[in-house]
């Protein structure tokens, strides 16, 4: 897959070099504003150096944090006609907007070079594709932050399986400690919930193509239903406020003690708007969210395209936006952008230096690498899926209840 990657990116399908690009950036313009929608944050710091470089463009940067926010605005610019030029969206909607032609085929362009390879064999397998339509800056790893003060209090060790993870639970339990907190106010968040998922799902060839012809069915897989069922064990171990909390609100409430662990991944640095002078009131280790049971693989779901930048198929300046895209993903700017964000990178030679960034590289490094288990099925399944966990967390639904929830909507999605 790499080689085919760098016949393309060598060979006669390049659609614009970077001497084009410098060229078309010399030549004179008219002032141009480009619309910058996203829910990951761009540096403040790069925006500037950007409009700086090329001062007759103007970037009107919207951020909405929450995926479920963005991806409603999104759609609804988009079904209003609005004009669009770059745009962030979730990987497991971008095979269907490339098939709906609303993204712009990057295939050829010089930067892209400055990008991973990891990145590209992802969105391949994706797309089914060696043309790329998407890049994405950073990398995420997932994964579970915890309080070392507490563990070390109670002699316990990071967890590297399953039942390690449900033995550390229940000794923090017998001792008066809240073991986990999460915000499952976030749909997105309740993913991590039924975290044994991952290995299964992750590790199946097509998964997909089975789902759709009926050779996997969510309500008759009994690995699968034993894996959710693993996941909803943990709830006893939540604050049972979780389901009433934020991202960011279940941040604090870890960081103030009430909880021993955080199920959240790498990502969690960029509520650390300061990442050089924040100090935790404890020390905080990362480590698997332990999937395996009963021996010492630890995986770890690797999301190097988790926020997909692409452009609108439609946008009224291309040019300018692919100048954009090549301007953010020279290693320079890049590094600006890891350093001011607190997120691992996805450019060639850029060392993220952001809060906890050395020990999540780290774990990916030690793990069995997973791309998005999330994405391998159909956006609204996951929809299902999510709501189904705050109904296990509310006790309002049984894992059955969910699974069967969820092999109604694939059959709808499959008789499309």
């Amino acid at each position: 897959m790499k080689k085919k990657l760098a016949l393309a990116l060598a060979g006669g399908m390049v659609l614009t070099s970077l001497a084009s690009a410098t060229a078309f950036a010399e030549e004179e313009h008219e002032p141009v504003t480009l619309s910058l929608i996203s829910f990951m944050t761009f540096s403040d710091t790069v925006l500037q150096k950007f409009e700086e470089e090329y001062p007759w463009i103007t970037v009107q940067y919207e951020n909405f944090p929450g995926s479920s926010e963005y991806n409603d605005v999104f759609r609804t610019r988009l079904a209003g006609g609005e004009n669009l030029d770059i745009i962030t969206n979730l990987p497991e909607n971008m095979p269907a907007l490339v098939e709906e032609g609303q993204i712009l085929e990057l295939t050829g362009e010089e930067w892209l070079s400055n990008f991973s390879d990891t990145l590209y064999e992802i969105e391949q397998r994706r797309l089914g594709t060696d043309k790329v339509f998407y890049v994405g800056y950073e990398n995420v790893v997932d994964g579970i932050w915890y309080n070392k003060d507490i563990f070390d209090e109670y002699g316990l060790e990071p967890a590297k399986t399953y039942d390690d993870l449900i033995h550390i639970c229940e000794v923090l339990t017998e001792n008066g400690v809240t073991p986990f907190v999460d915000g499952f106010k976030d749909l997105w968040i309740c993913n991590f919930l039924v975290f044994p998922m991952k290995r299964t799902i992750g590790n199946t060839d097509d998964f997909a193509a089975k789902l759709a012809s009926g050779e996997i069915k969510w309500n008759e897989n009994e690995e699968i239903k034993a894996d959710m069922e693993r996941g909803a064990a943990f709830v006893p171990y939540y604050d049972p406020n979780s389901l009433g909390l934020s991202y960011d609100q279940a941040f604090q409430v870890f960081l103030q003690g009430g909880a021993a662990m955080w199920s959240i991944g790498s990502w969690g640095s960029e509520l650390i708007s300061d990442p050089d002078n924040f100090e935790a009131p404890f020390e905080v280790g990362v480590m698997f969210n332990a999937d395996a049971i009963g021996d010492e693989t630890s995986h770890v779901t690797v999301s190097a395209d988790a926020r997909a930048i692409s452009i609108y198929s439609g946008s009224q300046h291309p040019e300018e936006a692919k100048l954009f895209l090549e301007f953010y993903s020279r290693p320079e700017n890049a590094q600006i952008h890891a350093d001011e964000t607190g997120t691992l990178s996805n450019i060639k030679g850029v060392v993220s230096s952001g809060y906890l960034m050395d020990k999540w590289t780290a774990l990916a490094e030690e793990g069995t690498a997973i791309d998005e288990w999330t994405a391998r099925f159909d956006p609204s399944v996951l929809t299902v899926l999510q709501q189904g966990v705050q109904g296990i967390f509310s006790g309002e639904k049984t894992v059955d209840d969910v699974m069967n929830d969820m092999q109604k909507k694939q059959e709808i999605v499959n008789n499309k």
